[in-house]
């Protein structure tokens, strides 16, 4: 019997460019403003810039490197190199005129792509997200002086939503949330609640960084990530449900349908980091492992 293991993510050492997204989901939509280095096929990779003061779309530069290109307006950059990473870097000191408020929106740089098809749960035994990470760069202006609602994150995003077009519930999703780098903390809490940045946000599942990480991720000390969510994932649902989200979803309705990765910093910080190696290895159930009451209905997973 042969197991199937896959990276689901596409161009995963990109490659083959990106598409670059507006300033406002809500304004803008999701559709690309501009190819940045593609090769005559569509780029997997959108590039995002949520909030920014800046739109790489007119004020952007692209520079050739030694090792790749180099893209970048006057608070955002992403520099790719010859071995398949990627340095994303976003200076917020740049985007702030002064300490943001706590009702104010923030600035993103992420690396998005759609999960094509997309990949039911119950189909799985394993969701293991993998990568190297390297902190290149961190400054801090405002010299210690941040509140709770001030940080630089460097985030690993998964979409999972109710794909069963009969569920009450379709179209609804989960944020799956894996902090990398969270300048407030050595280890980031676990934290659960609606998505904030949205009027209708939906639910956020972010772990602590002690089930991945080592440590704080430092410069010059990258760390490699591999972690299975997929045990938790009956937790995830559990604890929406309680909140009084995806009330009428079973884990059968469930399927990955979206990741991003990068930076939102939400106080004035200047933020790089090196990310290499990424994917999301999914292993496929096989006709052994069945599938249980329990299970579909996330009790047990």
């Amino acid at each position: 019997m042969t197991i199937m293991t896959y990276n689901i993510l596409r161009d995963a050492d990109f490659k083959n460019g990106f598409r670059l997204k507006g300033l406002n989901s809500l304004k803008d939509g999701h559709s690309a403003k501009k190819t940045v280095c593609g090769k005559g096929e569509i780029p997997d990779w959108f590039l995002c810039q949520w909030n920014s003061r800046y739109d790489m779309a007119t004020d952007g530069v692209l520079e050739k490197t030694a090792e790749g290109y180099r893209f970048y307006d006057a608070s955002k950059s992403l520099e790719t190199d010859e071995k398949g990473g990627v340095i994303l870097s976003l200076g917020a000191e740049k985007e702030y005129d002064r300490p943001r408020a706590v009702d104010e929106p923030w600035p993103h740089l992420l690396l998005e792509q759609n999960v094509e098809p997309y990949v039911r749960i119950l189909d799985l035994s394993e969701l293991r997200v993998k990568g190297t990470f390297e902190l290149k760069e961190f400054r801090d202006y405002m010299a210690g002086k941040g509140e709770e609602h001030h940080t630089a994150q460097f985030v690993w995003v998964m979409v999972v939503k109710n794909v069963n077009e009969r569920s009450p519930d379709f179209g609804h999703f989960l944020w799956i949330v894996m902090s990398l780098f969270d300048s407030r903390y050595e280890f980031s809490p676990l934290y659960c609640a609606q998505d904030k940045a949205l009027p209708d946000g939906e639910f956020i599942y972010s772990f602590c960084s002690a089930d991945y990480m080592k440590g704080k991720l430092l410069a010059g000390e990258p760390q490699t990530v591999d972690f299975d969510v997929y045990p938790r994932l009956g937790e995830m649902l559990k604890r929406a449900q309680a909140a009084r989200y995806l009330t009428k979803t079973e884990m059968g309705d469930l399927a990955l349908t979206g990741m991003n990765f990068g930076f939102e910093i939400t106080g004035t910080y200047r933020a790089s980091v090196l990310a290499e190696e990424v994917g999301i290895w999914v292993t496929l159930r096989t006709e052994k492992d069945g599938i249980n009451e329990k299970e579909r209905k996330g009790e047990k997973i």
